[in-house]
C-alpha cells in the first residue's frame, strides 16, 4: 500500500503545546483554542532541528536499532534532544518503528515514566550542591540508612555495602545508601521544593489519594531512588538536567519560538521562561561528577569517540525499564527504554538498551563535527579549581596514615583540616 506521510512526533507535540499555550493565553478550553490553531491559518515557528531530527528518525524508525528481547512485545524507546546554546528542543521520537497514526501516544512527552537512579543528581546531588550541604568532596558511609521491617535499607544494586567514601564515588556507582543519607541532610521538603521550584518537576506529587491510600513524594525513597508515585516524563527530565550544562540556568525547553496569523501579527510569544536554579559553582560540581561517572562508573558504556560525555545510566536489576540521560557538552538528551506494558526486560545481549539507543543517536549527531563545533564543558573560572588529595572516610586533607582520593574543588571548598587517622 501507499506509505502515509503521518505527523511526526516533534509536529506532534507542536500541535499540542500550542493550543495549550493559547487556552492559557485567552483563558479559554483546550479544545476552543485547538479549533483556533487548527482553523486560523497560523504560521508556527518551530525550534526543530531538521537534521538532528532525520538523524533521531534514522536510529529510532528502524526497529533492527533497538536491542533485541525475549518478548513478544516490541521493545519501546523514546528520547528528547535538547541543543544546550539555545536549551530547545531540537529533535525528539516518541517511539521506534513507523509511526502508524497522527496523534499516537508521545512517549517522550506524555508517559510519567520511572526515573530510577536518574532522578538522584535533579533531587539528591543537585539541591544538595545549590544548598551548600555537600561538595564533590564529602564523606558518607556506604551503608545502610535504617532498619525497615527489619532489614537493613536502603539496598544497593550489588546488596553490598562497602564503608566510607566520597560523594564523587557514590555518584559514579550510583550507590542508594550514599543517596539517602545526602537526601536526610538536605530534607525531603527543600528537595522536594529545589526540585519542583527550581528545576520544573511538576510530575513530583505533594500528596494524592489513589484508591482511597495517601501517597506522597516528600520521602527519602521516592527523592533519593526515584520510587515515585507517577514519575517523570522524558522532557521533564531532559529539561532539568541541561540546567547542569548551561551553568545552573535552568530554562523551560520549548518546541516552538512564536506563532503568528495570516497576517503575520504575534498571537503567542512562546518566550522561554528562565531563572537561576543554582550557581555556576554547584552546576560545575554537578558535570564534574557526571562526567566521572561516565569514566569510571555506571555510565561507562555511554561514551564515545573522544566526544566530552557526562551522565548516568539505571539499569536495575528487575528492570521494567531502563534510562540514560547524559549530555555533551553541545546537547543533552534523555532516552527511556522500555515496554508499554510493563514487564521485564530480557536481552539477547546483555547491555542497557537506553545506552545503546542514546550513545546512537548521540555519536550520528556528532559525527562529521569539528571538536569546535563539539565544544567542551565549561568551567566557571572566578575561582581556582584545585585537585586535593582528601581522606575517603573524613573528607579531610589527606593524613599520613589515610586511604587518600584525589578530588577536584573550589578553593574554597578545599579543608583547612588534614585528618589525624593513627
Amino acid at each position: 500500500g501507499e506509505k502515509k506521510d503521518y505527523h511526526s512526533y516533534f509536529t506532534h507535540t507542536i500541535l499540542r503545546d500550542v493550543p495549550n499555550d493559547y487556552a492559557a493565553l485567552k483563558g479559554i478550553t483546550y479544545e476552543a483554542a485547538n479549533q483556533v490553531v487548527l482553523t486560523g491559518g497560523f504560521r508556527i515557528y518551530s525550534t526543530i532541528d531538521l537534521e538532528a531530527q532525520a538523524k533521531v528518525d534514522e536510529v529510532y524508525q528502524d526497529v533492527e536499532n533497538v536491542p533485541q528481547t525475549y518478548s513478544s512485545q516490541q521493545l519501546q524507546s523514546g528520547i528528547i534532544v535538547i541543543d544546550n546554546e539555545t536549551g530547545d528542543i531540537v529533535a525528539m521520537a516518541g517511539g521506534v518503528g513507523e509511526k502508524t497514526g497522527n496523534l499516537t501516544w508521545n512517549r517522550a512527552t506524555m508517559s510519567t515514566l520511572s526515573p530510577g537512579s536518574s532522578i538522584k543528581p535533579l533531587t539528591v546531588y543537585g539541591p544538595g550542591l545549590a544548598l551548600g550541604v555537600i561538595t564533590p568532596g564529602s564523606a558518607y558511609e556506604d551503608g545502610p540508612y535504617m532498619k525497615l521491617n527489619g532489614s537493613d535499607w536502603p539496598q544497593n544494586e550489588s546488596r553490598k555495602y562497602s564503608g566510607w567514601m566520597l560523594v564523587n564515588n557514590g555518584v559514579a556507582q550510583s550507590l542508594n545508601t550514599i543517596a539517602v543519607k545526602v537526601l536526610a541532610d538536605v530534607t525531603p521538603e527543600a528537595s522536594y521544593k529545589f526540585a519542583t521550584e527550581q528545576l520544573g518537576l511538576t510530575s513530583l506529587v505533594q500528596s494524592e489519594e489513589i484508591n482511597g491510600k495517601e501517597f506522597t513524594d516528600i520521602s527519602l525513597a521516592p527523592l533519593g531512588m526515584g520510587q515515585l508515585t507517577h514519575g517523570l516524563t522524558i522532557r521533564e527530565m531532559a529539561t532539568a538536567y541541561a540546567t547542569f550544562p548551561n551553568a545552573g540556568v535552568y530554562r523551560k525547553a520549548r518546541t516552538y519560538t512564536h506563532v503568528e496569523d495570516a497576517e503575520g501579527n504575534m498571537i503567542l510569544d512562546n518566550r522561554q521562561e528562565s531563572h537561576e536554579a543554582m550557581s555556576a559553582h554547584a552546576a560545575w560540581y554537578m558535570v564534574y561528577m557526571l562526567r566521572y561517572a561516565v569514566t569510571s562508573g555506571t555510565g561507562a558504556n555511554a561514551s564515545f569517540g573522544g566526544v566530552p560525555v557526562a551522565g548516568q545510566t539505571r539499569t536495575p536489576r528487575k528492570n521494567p525499564d531502563t534510562r540514560v540521560r547524559g549530555f555533551t557538552p553541545r546537547y543533552t538528551a534523555t532516552v527511556w527504554c522500555g515496554y508499554d506494558d510493563p514487564e521485564e526486560i530480557h536481552l539477547v545481549v546483555n547491555r542497557n538498551p537506553a545506552v545503546v539507543m542514546w550513545r546512537n543517536v548521540m555519536s550520528k549527531l556528532m559525527s562529521g563535527m569539528s571538536d569546535e563545533e563539539i565544544g567542551d564543558f565549561v568551567r566557571p573560572d572566578d575561582e581556582r579549581f584545585t585537585s586535593v588529595q582528601v581522606c575517603s572516610q573524613t573528607g579531610l586533607l589527606a593524613g599520613e596514615k589515610c586511604t587518600a582520593k584525589t578530588i577536584s574543588l573550589f578553593a574554597s571548598d578545599i579543608p583547612s583540616k588534614t585528618c589525624d587517622a593513627r
